[in-house]
């Protein structure tokens, strides 16, 4: 169990390191990450909440958009995995 948690986490952080999420594009971009991953789009953004209470990702509000970025602590997690 705990090695598909981290599989689903290193997945959803690779996706963000290949260059950001963006909120206006989530549901193109959700549904990449959810045939790799299984989970639905809200389990999506419950992780990405979730991972910015903990450092790993990072939101960058822009004027007309929302980005999830990758910390340095977040590319160390996939360095581990």
């Amino acid at each position: 169990m705990k090695r598909d948690i981290n599989k689903h986490l290193t997945t959803i952080l690779k996706h963000l390191d290949d260059g950001g999420l963006s909120l206006t594009n989530f549901n193109k971009a959700s549904s990449q990450i959810e045939r790799k991953t299984n989970l639905s789009k809200d389990i999506i953004l419950v992780v990405l909440y979730t991972l910015e209470s903990y450092g790993y990702v990072f939101r960058v509000y822009h004027l007309d958009d929302i980005t999830y970025q990758i910390t340095p602590k977040g590319k160390r997690l996939i360095e581990k995995n």
